[in-house]
């Protein structure tokens, strides 16, 4: 009498699920932006052509758990309602007395990178990381997401506001091509 072998079914893993964690310079978007679309008659506005961006980035990488917008108070009087809307978390980052007597210094990058390095290092879950602002100082902080594992990926304004410092620290997509979204080709295609 033979007996029948049968195969064991494959052991299936469970993918994780995919948590994106969103982390703007607004004021770099915005500025960047504007200028890239200076002149174009028909255009997004920049809250639109970003979450245009975040639309594209859940479709492709997985949900986003957090969208953290950091900007100056201006832009938060005049962007806030319609980033509060959209559901993101603005975080004011104020101007504070510089070096120099009646210099103002901006926190908007100290603010972010200070945030981001404590949000990788405490939040679980997390598996990707996107920047909203092409500014090379941000790149401590990719290279803290790298060490962890965690891939990042940037959202910009305009082409000219990438730095090229940036470009070899980014997650690659399957064609070696770092994944960079730019808004204002975004809503120009």
């Amino acid at each position: 009498m033979s007996t029948l072998k049968m195969a064991k079914p494959p052991i299936r893993k469970e993918k994780a699920e995919e948590r994106v964690l969103v982390l703007v310079d607004w004021e770099n978007l915005r500025i960047n932006y504007d200028a890239a679309m200076a002149g174009i008659r028909v255009r997004y506005s920049l809250t639109d052509a970003f979450q245009c961006a975040l639309d594209r980035i859940a479709k492709e990488t997985g949900p986003i758990c957090g969208v953290y917008i950091f900007t100056p108070l201006h832009l938060a009087n005049t962007d806030g309602e319609d980033l509060f809307e959209r559901g993101y978390y603005i975080v004011y980052c104020p101007k504070v007395a510089g070096k120099k007597p009646g210099e103002r210094r901006d926190t908007t990058d100290s603010q972010l990178k200070s945030f981001g390095e404590r949000m990788i290092a405490q939040l679980k879950g997390i598996t990707h990381l996107c920047i909203a602002s092409g500014d090379r100082d941000y790149t401590r902080l990719i290279n803290d997401a790298r060490l962890q594992g965690i891939p990042t990926q940037l959202v910009i304004g305009s082409l000219r506001s990438l730095s090229s410092r940036l470009i070899d620290k980014l997650e690659k997509d399957r064609f070696g091509k770092a994944k960079v979204m730019v808004l204002s080709r975004l809503t120009n295609a």
